[in-house]
């Protein structure tokens, strides 16, 4: 399986709505698939949309062996930077590791509305 074999369910999510934007993230060793329910409930709201699938996530194991922090970061910025640029304000949310994401683009970009950070039950 390479890292194009996406498993099913993990696949990436975008959805044009409304002018306020949402960034939906996993987490670590997971898929869009585990955030969906949120995903799901900011589209009903009307909202844009973004819950990208992180890099070397929702296919094999391995192919997690060749990213880390440095790929995941890029990746969810350039996702924030798009969604910013097509609505007036964006929210970020994120799950485990995708809230250490959260919380790290809120640091570096002021202009975020507001975050929200999804602990697991077993944290």
């Amino acid at each position: 399986m390479t890292d194009l074999e996406i498993l099913p369910g993990a696949e990436p999510l975008s959805h044009r709505g409304g002018p306020i934007g949402v960034l939906v993230i996993h987490g670590f060793t997971g898929s869009p698939q585990s955030m969906d329910p949120i995903a799901q409930a900011c589209i009903r709201a009307g909202h844009t949309v973004e819950m990208p699938r992180l890099p070397g996530h929702g296919t094999n194991v391995d192919d997690m062996l060749n990213t880390g922090w440095p790929d995941w970061s890029a990746h969810v910025e350039q996702v924030y930077l798009d969604l910013a640029s097509r609505c007036d304000r964006v929210f970020v949310t994120g799950l485990s590791m995708g809230g250490a994401l959260t919380l790290w683009l809120a640091s570096r970009h002021n202009t975020i509305a507001g975050i929200a950070i999804v602990k697991s039950a077993g944290e």
